[in-house]
């Protein structure tokens, strides 16, 4: 589905590109934009292998996706693939799946999401706990991506739970981005002292400023590509521990900028 509403768009550009001759094109995986984008004589095509869809196979903690579904946007990037120079991919985790699920015979290259430290640098601290009703010195954990299933949305309220049980006093929680339903329910049980901000879809910058005034940072991801929030969280200051999943051994060294534990083992994050 996600590949047939790619398709107009991607069919249009090709007027564009004609008159725009490119030297180098730049295409996402994600949708197989490159399916539909006509191959141009001198333009270099390359391909950001940041997705992959048969990462979501065989995972029933997210629901266990069709695997003819994926299968078949395989096939189509294979083609798509026909028409590529090289490949990029954002993590050697990425690169390894890459190599196992697709037929190419072209350069793969590796190289990480960027990131802008200068901006990071320059956005102001926010500190949530007085909105949240905590003393200045209280713990504030960040937990990016909080309501996405991906992102370990499922562990979030017993992360919380346990953690406000351990701490014996007020503590506090931002979780970032879309907070799902059934995660808003269950956190309606939490106990009186843990203190919960979710203002939903924030800017970057505003995310940031936020992250910037938290303690450290847990994150429950169970599929990673590189772990990008991880990488802003570190740059802000915060270790953050998070399941030893993609490409996240990338982003943490255990002990430097935080701790990596056993894929879903939820009881590691607490020790």
């Amino acid at each position: 589905a996600d590949i047939l509403e790619s398709a107009i768009g991607s069919i249009k550009i090709n007027k564009s590109l004609i008159r725009f001759k490119p030297a180098i094109l730049i295409l996402p995986d994600h949708d197989s934009p490159g399916f539909f984008i006509k191959k141009r004589k001198e333009c270099t095509t390359v391909l950001i292998s940041h997705h992959n869809p048969m990462r979501f196979i065989n995972e029933p903690l997210w629901g266990n996706p069709s695997e003819k579904d994926a299968r078949l946007a395989l096939k189509i990037e294979n083609s798509a693939l026909k028409k590529v120079d090289k490949v990029i991919c954002p993590s050697l985790y990425m690169a390894d799946i890459f190599r196992k699920t697709y037929l190419f015979n072209g350069p793969i290259s590796v190289i990480p999401n960027v990131v802008d430290e200068k901006l990071i640098s320059s956005i102001l601290l926010k500190d949530v706990r007085k909105y949240l009703g905590l003393p200045e010195d209280s713990v504030l954990i960040y937990i990016p991506s909080a309501g996405s299933i991906f992102k370990g949305s499922s562990y979030v309220f017993e992360i919380v739970r346990r953690l406000a049980a351990y701490a014996h006093k007020k503590i506090g929680f931002y979780l970032s981005g879309d907070i799902n339903e059934e995660l808003k329910r269950e956190l309606c049980f939490l106990p009186d002292d843990a203190r919960v901000y979710m203002p939903g879809h924030l800017s970057f910058q505003e995310n940031i400023s936020v992250v910037k005034g938290c303690s450290f940072g847990v994150s429950p991801t169970l599929i990673e590509s590189f772990g990008m929030a991880i990488l802003e969280a570190n740059l802000c200051g915060l270790p953050v521990i998070s399941f030893d999943v993609g490409g996240n051994a990338e982003v943490i060294h255990n002990g430097e900028n935080g701790f990596l534990v056993s894929p879903n083992d939820v009881q590691q994050l607490f020790k």
